[in-house]
């Protein structure tokens, strides 16, 4: 959860920094963008799920009444 709003942080302030309107602003934008980007570098990197992905039931097994090919 914290990678994604790290990642949607970075994205917003990117966008903040083509929209901005005067040079006070702009620093601003920088210092937090480059904050963000630090936490993301730094950040390890996220484990595997660990939860099975399981197909439905039916997609599992045959149905026992049809007869292999």
């Amino acid at each position: 959860m914290d990678r994604f709003i790290r990642r949607e942080n970075i994205r917003r302030y990117r966008k903040l920094l083509r929209e901005a309107k005067d040079d006070a602003e702009r620093r601003l934008i920088k210092k937090l963008l480059t904050e963000e980007e630090q936490k993301e570098l730094a950040a390890p990197n996220p484990s595997r799920p660990t939860a099975r992905r399981v197909s439905p039931p039916a997609l599992m097994r045959r149905p026992r009444d049809v007869p292999l090919p």
